[in-house]
């Protein structure tokens, strides 16, 4: 039997192997032989990463068979063929092992209708496809499986095959339904008259808004003033206390902000007014009020164009 004859000559493969390697090896062909399968195949795959040899290939096949998994077999024992020397002494019955399996594995041969989009992906069971395998019968474990077709632009379109031993399904594949595309938006999307006023309206809102600001901080003014010429000698310009001097420090800073307020709620209600009540073709390209401060100075920015 093919199986026996793999088994028995493992050892062998054991001293091109790493320590490490080796002695996971070794721990898989023992759980092997008393049939645990499922941990052996195990020990096999953490050698194979530790030291990637055929003989670990081979035997970690040998327990997917075992396991029913006879597609994951072939594809453990093309890799081991692959890894082989031409004169290897068991390349021949490893090759003979995979024609074996070859006609009890099933085999899923995906085929097109017609050319999918650049972007497409398709996975079998989680794993992406190479589409080269496409109208070719690939080898593949019986029972169930989900292949998914993925599409830039459509829905994901999903196939739940169930495949026996010996047996070939062919599946043709195709995207799913287009999603529905959105209206264009940003910068380059067209503006209705309505948008023109409705940002008229909020323009000339925060131009509203300023003049309050204005008009609050007028108040304030008349307060400090109030103050200064209780504390303050008008005449020589100075203050008897500390109350006079924050009242006319405070008091003239107030009077800038209430002056800038006013200017800025000015230009805003004279913009927003000429985009609500105007509704121009082609509205302000852009618009930007800014306060400027520095050493000794004060003032507002208005920037933009019609």
């Amino acid at each position: 039997m093919v199986t026996a004859e793999l088994t028995v000559a493992a050892p062998a493969w054991c001293q091109e192997q790493a320590p490490k390697a080796e002695q996971l090896f070794l721990e898989g062909l023992n759980l092997a032989r008393v049939g645990d399968c499922v941990r052996a195949r195990e020990k096999f795959a953490e050698s194979y990463a530790a030291d990637p040899t055929p003989g670990t290939l081979v035997n970690w096949a040998l327990c997917e068979e075992k396991l029913g998994r006879t597609g994951t077999a072939i594809g453990l024992l093309r890799l081991a063929d692959q890894g082989m020397s031409a004169d290897h002494p068991k390349r021949a019955v490893v090759r003979k092992h995979i024609d074996v399996l070859a006609g009890r594995a099933p085999s899923l041969r995906m085929h097109v209708a017609q050319a999918l989009p650049m972007g497409t992906a398709v996975l079998k069971d989680g794993v992406l496809v190479d589409p080269g395998s496409f109208e070719k019968p690939q080898p593949i474990d019986p029972g169930p499986h989900i292949v998914e077709v993925r599409v830039p632009g459509h829905q994901d379109r999903r196939y739940d095959v169930l495949v026996s031993e010996g047996r070939t399904l062919d599946l043709t594949l195709e995207p799913g339904a287009a999603l529905a595309h959105l209206p264009p938006a940003g910068p380059t999307a067209e503006r209705t008259p309505s948008d023109y006023r409705l940002a008229g309206w909020i323009i000339a809102g925060g131009g509203l808004a300023a003049v309050g600001v204005g008009t609050v901080a007028g108040l304030f003014v008349m307060d400090r003033w109030d103050t200064v010429k209780s504390h303050c000698n008008q005449d020589t310009k100075i203050c008897t206390d500390d109350a006079g001097l924050r009242a006319d420090a405070s008091g003239a800073t107030l009077a800038t902000v209430s002056t800038i307020a006013f200017i800025a709620g000015g230009v805003g209600l004279a913009i927003g007014g000429y985009l609500v009540f105007a509704n121009p073709g082609r509205p302000p390209t852009r618009t930007q009020l800014s306060p400027m401060a520095g050493p000794g100075m004060m003032g507002l920015h208005v920037r933009g164009g019609f």
